[in-house]
């Protein structure tokens, strides 16, 4: 019997009866873009393709660099930007005065530095108008 339940490419490799029976993790491998499927998520997964590490595909969290998001509500004048600047060199501030994050680290640290509290938008029942 094969140890390894590993599928590449929607191929079960060294299938057994329990294989078939649980849940299956997905990784993937960020150099090569392989992926793999394994019913064991312990321990670190290396690619079969180049060697490298694989990462877990657990649905949750952005990756560095995928996060992108203009405030309006932490706007400034664009005539302090150049201050601004200054205080906060690694925020962008578009020539409207929007500030534009590129990592929810960003955006949470500057929240904290500035003293404005994030908090989670309200939702309003259908049919309410607002006055």
């Amino acid at each position: 019997m094969v140890s390894s339940r590993l599928v590449l490419n929607s191929k079960l490799i060294g299938k057994d009866e329990r294989a078939i029976n649980m849940t299956t993790q997905r990784f993937i491998c960020d150099d090569c873009g392989a992926e793999v499927a394994d019913d064991n998520s312990r321990g670190v997964h290396k690619c079969p393709d180049c060697g490298e590490d694989m990462r877990w595909m657990c649905g949750g969290g952005i990756r560095e660099g995928d996060y992108s998001h203009t405030s309006s509500s932490l706007a400034i004048n664009p005539c302090q930007t150049k201050a601004h600047r200054k205080l906060f060199p690694g925020i962008d501030v578009l020539p409207d005065g929007r500030i534009h994050f590129d990592s929810v680290k960003k955006q949470s640290d500057y929240c904290g530095q500035t003293g404005f509290e994030k908090m989670p938008q309200k939702i309003r029942k259908k049919g309410v108008q607002i006055a």
